[in-house]
């Protein structure tokens, strides 16, 4: 029997590292994950996160190991690689892991007023804000906290162009990961030498930059033993997670609009060329493919939230999703007056509140009207989709939105019921794919340009990604949500003065 041409997409995500294999035309043969955590450094404790990078990539072998045993004959024709964006890993001349962040570590806000006083225009040049959150902040942390640390430090990569250095050896940026970053004109997608210049940071901190698609390096010899892989296959850039998953759900047009429900819930729209909120409060980034950028209202916590609520009202096990499914969907649109405020919201991310309050709010028990697990439950994901309507109206008034309706993938995507809600709370039909890994499949459709099976990722995306509409607003449906996506808006800005 002969093998079938496959791509392998390596995904650092927030919980886990997949390996997911794909054919060249977009088919999921195989894939397994392993799942991490981050640490927290007592001395940093609540703002610093860390990782063991060598660790990761073990786990990521490990879980590559697993995938090519379940994909059977399947020759591996390229490998590209995406990750939690926002991260950084900072590496010596050597190539050695001095530090390692995913998104979350936070240092960097005690050291945010000299980077934000000491660069003109930062948001306008970079798109992104708060300065605090993103590796811009981090680089100034360690080097006015940990100097010692900091003269090791040869180069800044995001956490997927780390793993392309440690499987090929060259160090590469892309437009999106350098996006992420705060260290890029986002207009221009090139190094932001003001930046450097102002901070009096190394220019020769950032590499060269690259585009989705293009082929960083061949898998060296080691890395090939490691992930056991045929060495010298092209190792392909591709983009964070997030904008990956726009890649893996078709979303590559302008005005096309896409929803990332993961572990937290981006709405991102594409756009022709770089738009800017002039109120600050979303995000303006690039969009994996060379022409495109996108302007991003993150709806903040949404999988992660929801899972919190799985655990607390009881429901655990293998079949905890299907039975709270179940549960969410006995209970009426509106949740019988129930409201949940779990971290998704109308994200503003020029303003955010790490200590804003969190809860549920319902009918006083002697009113008599049901409220118990299903409402809970169904109002939890009411939340979710709430904030993606909140968020969408805020993109709206930047740039037209396509009327294609919503792309969505990531976890929270595989429930028919919030695919239904989303639906009815935004009046506008959700398509999806066959699965929720968007991310993996975005970045296969990197790998396979890389491979030479297509000429660029519109092709690719084209011949490889297929959605379909899985449903469709019922207009009685989204006139109560109306009503009640209303009173849950009102409600969200009177506990927004309670910290």
């Amino acid at each position: 029997m002969n093998s079938r041409a496959c791509v392998l997409a390596l995904d650092a995500g927030t919980g886990s590292g997949r390996a997911a294999i794909f054919t060249l035309d977009g088919a999921l043969i195989a894939v397994a994950d392993r799942q991490w955590s981050f640490t927290t450094p007592p001395s940093l404790d609540p703002f610093g996160k860390e990782f063991d990078a060598g660790a990761f990539l073990d786990m990521l072998a490990d879980a590559t190991h697993e995938a090519l045993d379940r994909a059977g004959r399947c020759e591996i024709r390229a490998v590209a690689t995406t990750g939690l964006r926002g991260g950084s890993v900072l590496i010596d001349r050597a190539g050695q892991v001095v530090a390692a962040s995913p998104i979350q570590d936070v240092r960097g806000i005690l050291v945010v007023g000299d980077v934000d006083g000491a660069v003109p225009d930062l948001f306008r040049r970079t798109g992104h804000t708060p300065t605090w959150l993103f590796p811009l902040a981090r680089l100034a942390w360690y080097r006015s906290e940990e100097p010692d640390v900091f003269a090791r430090v040869a180069t800044l990569l995001a956490i997927d162009e780390w793993l392309s250095f440690a499987l090929s050896g060259e160090r590469r940026a892309t437009p999106a990961g350098a996006g992420d970053s705060m260290c890029l004109d986002v207009a221009a997608r090139t190094w932001d030498d003001e930046i450097f210049a102002s901070l009096d940071l190394p220019r020769s901190l950032v590499p060269p930059i690259v585009n989705a698609g293009e082929i960083v390096g061949g898998l060296t010899s080691p890395a090939a033993h490691r992930f056991r892989l045929p060495a010298g296959i092209p190792v392909v850039a591709c983009a964070g997670d997030t904008q990956a998953a726009l890649l893996g759900s078709g979303v590559v047009d302008a005005g096309a609009v896409g929803v990332v429900a993961g572990t937290t819930a981006p709405v991102m729209a594409v756009t022709a060329s770089a738009v800017w909120d002039p109120e600050g409060s979303l995000w303006t980034g690039c969009h994996p493919i060379p022409s495109r950028w996108v302007i991003e209202g993150n709806s903040g916590r949404a999988g992660s939230s929801y899972e919190w609520i799985l655990d607390l009202l009881g429901l655990h096990g293998a079949h905890r999703f299907a039975d709270a499914e179940q549960l969410a969907g006995s209970a009426p649109p509106g949740s019988n007056r129930s409201f949940a405020f779990l971290g998704a919201e109308p994200v503003d991310l020029s303003k955010l509140n790490p200590s804003r309050p969190a809860g549920f709010l319902f009918p006083a028990p002697e009113l008599g009207i049901p409220v118990g697990r299903a409402e809970l439950l169904r109002a939890s994901l009411e939340n979710v989709a709430f904030a993606i309507e909140a968020n969408l109206r805020r993109i709206e008034t930047a740039t037209p939105l396509g009327t294609g309706g919503l792309a969505m993938t990531g976890g929270l995507s595989a429930s028919d019921l919030f695919a239904r809600i989303v639906a009815n709370v935004t009046r506008r039909p959700v398509r999806r794919g066959g699965h929720p890994q968007g991310a993996a499949l975005g970045c296969a459709a990197c790998a396979a340009v890389g491979a030479g099976e297509y000429g660029d990722l519109t092709e690719s995306v084209s011949a490889m990604v297929r959605t379909e509409i899985v449903r469709e607003p019922d207009p009685a449906t989204s006139d109560v949500y109306r009503d009640s996506f209303e009173q849950w808006h009102e409600r969200w800005r009177t506990l927004q003065s309670i910290t």
